[in-house]
């Protein structure tokens, strides 16, 4: 039976995209998903894809406005930039999306990512060690070496734990609160963004031993956005998103570089167990095997890899930034989610 994983990216309001890609793949496609990590929206999105509750994502991510997920403090109004960077923690607050967090996560729905047997990942950063955390629910992930791991795995419990760290992965530093969570083996806080280290975790699925990997990044390849950036608060965002970008980038290229060296390494082993050579499974290994040199790849396989992104950035293309919240917008980005999946599956 094939297992598979999906990982959705950040991108606030453009959450509405994975949203439209989620409901070709569930609903025209009919998959189901084994383990899901989400980073900042995608985090927001993970949940409720183990839930089963397409229907709830569907109606918050065509009804929910800004002041549903944040609201603006006085400096955020402000011409005086040293209370800006002075004495709040962040732009905005927070405390409608925690709200609206604890209204969703009900007890029915705790328990079904506690006890379903699938796996969710949640991606949030340590300010304090600047380590990448994936909070889990869910059957324990396979061991690993710390010094293999270039993360840190802390199981959450509760409800107040999970949503703690699903609103840590949504809180983009400087535009909302770091978050403090305490879950046992979680090292310091407070936590912020994952996509400060990680938009797009498809590491920690495909460790989970996924098959097949869909993903949904919310930006294209080509993320060109004119503009213009005339004020503090403009250049702060797309600077922040630029960077966003680029980690992404090097998500997305290291799931890839994996895949072709685990095919690199299958094709040795295969030439070396044909004539003239003509080794056996273990003397490749052996060959292959070196206590000084431990081999990255023998515990790696190929896995299917599906990506659905936009072709032109969302920003561009609806005048909107990831940060601003209207609901007949984000209903043509579902639409557009659901055609772009479908474009991007049916043509592979």
């Amino acid at each position: 039976m094939t297992k598979r994983g999906l990982v959705i990216s950040g991108g606030g309001s453009k959450g509405a995209f994975a949203v439209g890609a989620l409901e070709y793949l569930l609903v025209d496609r009919g998959l189901t998903f084994d383990v899901v990590a989400g980073t900042s929206t995608g985090s927001l999105i993970a949940p409720f894809v183990l839930t089963n509750d397409l229907p709830l994502l569907i109606d918050l991510y065509t009804s929910v406005r800004q002041t549903d997920i944040l609201l603006g403090r006085p400096v955020a109004q402000s011409v005086a930039l040293s209370a800006l960077f002075g004495s709040v923690s962040s732009i905005y607050d927070s405390a409608p999306l925690w709200y609206l967090l604890n209204r969703h996560l009900t007890p029915a729905r705790m328990a079904t990512l506690l006890d379903s047997g699938r796996q969710l990942f949640i991606t949030a950063v340590s300010l304090q060690t600047a380590q990448v955390v994936y909070f889990f629910c869910g059957p324990e992930p396979p061991a690993r070496a710390p010094s293999d791991a270039p993360y840190v795995l802390a199981r959450v419990s509760t409800k107040q734990q999970l949503a703690s760290a699903i609103l840590a992965s949504a809180d983009e530093p400087v535009f909302a609160p770091p978050v403090d969570i305490v879950v046992r083996g979680a090292p310091g806080g407070p936590y912020v963004d994952g996509g400060v280290r990680n938009v797009f975790p498809a590491g920690v699925v495909i460790d989970a031993g996924v098959d097949e990997l869909y993903g949904i990044i919310l930006s294209p390849e080509d993320d060109t956005i004119p503009g213009p950036y005339t004020n503090v608060l403009s250049i702060l965002k797309r600077t922040m998103d630029l960077f966003c970008d680029e980690v992404a980038s090097k998500d997305v290229w290291s799931t890839r570089l994996i895949n072709s060296a685990v095919k690199h390494r299958e094709m040795v082993c295969q030439r070396l167990s044909r004539p003239p050579y003509g080794l056996t499974p273990q003397q490749i290994e052996a060959l292959l095997i070196d206590p000084a040199t431990p081999d990255p790849l023998s515990k790696k396989r190929i896995v299917k890899f599906h990506l659905i992104r936009p072709l032109k950035a969302l920003e561009e293309t609806y005048r909107i930034t990831g940060l601003q919240f209207d609901p007949a917008t984000m209903a043509m980005m579902m639409r557009d989610g659901r055609q772009r999946a479908r474009e991007t599956i049916e043509g592979t």
